[in-house]
């Protein structure tokens, strides 16, 4: 994904798992949503957030340092799901012992599809 160019975007839970049926799951999402738009680096048209996926129609406005606003979210609901589920035994569904990660959420694979304008 670049700049300034509106995308179709859908990211999903590794493995299909039911995460996002969670209402403080979702929360913590909408709050990360709110938080990029809220500092300029986001446009959100419209997002829909499944039991294991969410699609977004947006923009990425500005780099948040060296990140992409979307690789931040991502990365960031990553670390706060797992601050939430530390006390909880669901947290060992999302177990994969990699070299950079103990726990992992997102499928690395998102999904951005540009989304050409019409001419006015």
């Amino acid at each position: 994904m670049d700049l300034e160019n509106t995308y179709f975007f859908t990211a999903t839970i590794l493995d299909w798992k039911l995460l996002l049926k969670s209402h403080r799951i979702k929360d913590i999402l909408i709050s990360s949503l709110e938080f990029l738009v809220g500092k300029g680096k986001l446009k959100v048209y419209g997002f829909v957030i499944m039991p294991n996926n969410i699609h977004l129609i947006w923009r990425n406005l500005e780099m948040n340092g060296k990140e992409f606003p979307d690789e931040r979210l991502l990365k960031f609901t990553g670390h706060e799901f797992s601050k939430h589920l530390k006390s909880n035994p669901t947290i060992e569904e999302h177990l994969v012992n990699k070299a950079d990660r103990k726990y992992q959420f997102w499928q690395r694979s998102s999904l951005p599809i540009r989304i050409q304008q019409r001419d006015a």
